[in-house]
């Protein structure tokens, strides 16, 4: 939003004849005594004044039109017209930067080293990760969105409750193709919020399998939930955890070494 300064309005100044005459263009008059009274206003010392003065207020107003510009968009941020700026996502995207760690982190093989090393589980990358590259906020968000089935064995004859799955003591577990999807979508939005904070990063992140992976999952065709009840395998992960500048120099391999 801009400000627009009103005109500056002039109005005549009462006085007597010295003011009546200012306004009429003179300058100075006779007094008694013979001599000439300069207008203050026309002097010297009236001009730098009122130089001075208009320095002031246009530095005043200069000041509050940068303000509210740097706060109308840190508080507006929008896509297509629409406000997000009470989204859990943006308004918690500055707490998520944490102390960065200067090397590659991992998790250990089993859930035991895991906890030991300081490691969470993220039941939406299904994966233990050092607590710099985990987005609690992102997480809860789309685990409360959502409520999946999830099964212990491919025949789907034993249910896993929600508690059971976060205690990521399990090897794998099946769910739903619908729970892939948005598991891309969310590693997807995990990536910008920890690239705008410039927070560590998990290897899936910056793979190119995982691409691969989601791109094979979200462009299947629905499963039929009457044949395929229990939908895809997700075995748990140790991943890994580093700053993007300790990654470049040492980027996960890839599997598939051109586009298929």
């Amino acid at each position: 939003m801009r400000f627009r300064s009103n005109s500056q309005l002039y109005e005549k100044v009462s006085g007597g004849e010295d003011a009546a005459d200012t306004l009429v263009g003179k300058s100075t008059i006779t007094t008694s005594l013979g001599r000439r009274k300069e207008s203050w206003l026309f002097s010297p010392i009236g001009t730098i004044l009122i130089a001075i003065l208009t320095a002031i207020v246009t530095a005043f107003i200069s000041t509050i039109i940068v303000s509210h510009r740097t706060s109308s968009t840190n508080d507006h941020l929008t896509t297509n017209g629409t406000s997000h700026a009470d989204e859990p996502f943006l308004t918690n995207e500055t707490s998520l930067k944490t102390e960065a760690p200067t090397e590659i982190k991992g998790c250990g093989s089993n859930a035991a080293e895991a906890r030991a090393l300081g490691c969470v589980y993220d039941v939406m990358m299904q994966d233990w990760m050092s607590a710099e590259c985990y987005d609690s906020v992102l997480t809860e968000k789309y685990l409360a969105n959502n409520n999946w089935t999830w099964w212990a064995d491919s025949n789907a004859e034993r249910t896993m409750s929600n508690e059971e799955v976060a205690l990521g003591e399990h090897d794998v577990v099946y769910v739903a193709q619908d729970y892939h999807v948005k598991h891309c979508i969310f590693a997807w939005e995990k990536f910008v919020r920890a690239f705008r904070t410039q927070s560590p990063l998990i290897s899936e992140l910056i793979s190119y399998d995982h691409v691969i992976h989601c791109r094979d999952h979200t462009l299947l065709p629905a499963l039929d939930s009457t044949k395929h009840i229990r939908g895809v395998v997700a075995p748990t992960g140790y991943t890994h955890c580093a700053p993007y500048d300790v990654w470049i120099k040492a980027l996960p391999e890839n599997e598939h070494s051109s586009i298929d």
